[in-house]
């Protein structure tokens, strides 16, 4: 994960307005920046709808506010 994206992540959270777990992966190219969905449970189907449409509406905003950040 780039140094930058880190030392913004508390104005990135704050502009997301939900949390997300950074992980440096300090011997990889990549790093994994990571959003959880409570109430996720693939035994569960009943509340499928919801979740997929918390999914998507958090992609979305990620890719808003992340997209100017990774040019």
């Amino acid at each position: 994960m780039t140094t930058k994206l880190y030392e913004e992540h508390d104005y990135i959270q704050k502009e997301l307005g939900f949390d997300l777990n950074w992980y440096r992966l300090d011997n990889s190219k990549a790093s994994r920046i990571q959003s959880k969905i409570d109430g996720l449970n693939f035994d569960d189907h009943s509340n499928y709808d919801a979740l997929i449409e918390e999914a998507i509406d958090k992609v979305l905003k990620m890719r808003e506010v992340f997209k100017n950040r990774l040019k």
